[in-house]
C-alpha cells in the first residue's frame, strides 16, 4: 500500500491557490479490505480474515463517503468557509446520515439503486460495530445439566451466533453488501464530478 499523500490543488476565482494533502485513507482501507476478501475466501479455518473484511470495508466506505461529502459541500456552496463549517459540523454524523447528502445529488435512478442496497449495508455496519465495541452476548449452550453429561458438552460446542456471521455463507452476505455499496458510490461520484465539469 502507497503512504504517499493525496494532493489537492485549488485554484481561488481571485487567481490563488491552495495547496493541501490528505491521506487517503479510502484507497488505503479498499485494499485492506480486498485483501481481507480473499483471504477469508482462501484460508476459512480463521475468521480473523473475515473480521478485517467487515472492518476494513465499512471503514473504507465511510472513508469514501467522507471525501464524497466533503467535495459535494465545497462544490455546491459559492464560498469555501461556508463548506468548511458545514463539513466541520456534518463530519461528526454517522455514515448513513451522511449518505442521505450523497442521496441528494445522486438523483432518482442512482437513490432507486441504493434502495435495494441499504438494508444490507446497515446489517453489515451492524456486524461492524458488534466487532468494533465487542456487543455481544453469552449464548446457553446448556442449563442445569447433569454433571457427566459436561464432558459431550465440550466435544460438540455450537459455534457462537457472532462465529456465525463471520463465516461462509453468511459472510458473503456482508462482503458483497459492502462491495455494492462501494459500486454504488463509484456510480454516484462519476456522474456527479462528470456533471460539475
Amino acid at each position: 500500500m502507497d503512504k504517499n499523500p493525496v494532493l489537492k490543488v485549488q485554484i481561488a476565482k481571485d487567481g490563488t491557490i491552495s495547496v493541501s494533502v490528505n491521506t487517503a485513507l479510502d484507497t488505503m482501507y479498499r485494499e485492506m479490505f480486498s485483501i481481507a476478501c480473499r483471504n477469508a475466501a482462501t484460508d476459512t479455518d480463521h475468521i480473523e480474515h473475515s473480521v478485517r473484511a467487515i472492518i476494513f470495508g465499512c471503514f473504507w466506505l465511510e472513508a469514501y463517503t467522507n471525501n464524497l461529502v466533503r467535495e459535494i459541500l465545497s462544490q455546491e456552496t459559492k464560498r469555501q468557509k461556508l463548506a468548511d463549517v458545514l463539513w466541520d459540523n456534518v463530519k461528526k454524523a454517522n455514515f448513513h446520515e451522511k449518505l442521505k447528502i450523497v442521496l441528494v445529488i445522486a438523483g432518482d435512478e442512482v437513490s432507486g439503486q441504493f434502495n435495494t442496497i441499504n438494508s444490507r449495508l446497515k446489517t453489515a455496519f451492524d456486524l461492524r460495530n458488534r466487532l468494533a465495541h465487542f456487543k455481544d452476548d453469552d449464548q446457553f449452550v446448556a442449563k442445569n445439566m447433569h454433571p457427566h453429561d459436561f464432558e459431550n458438552i465440550l466435544e460438540n460446542l455450537p459455534d457462537a451466533d457472532l462465529v456465525k456471521q463471520l463465516i461462509h455463507p453468511k459472510l458473503e452476505d456482508y462482503i458483497r453488501a459492502i462491495q455494492d455499496g462501494g459500486q454504488w458510490l463509484d456510480g454516484v461520484a462519476a456522474k456527479y464530478f462528470k456533471e460539475t465539469e
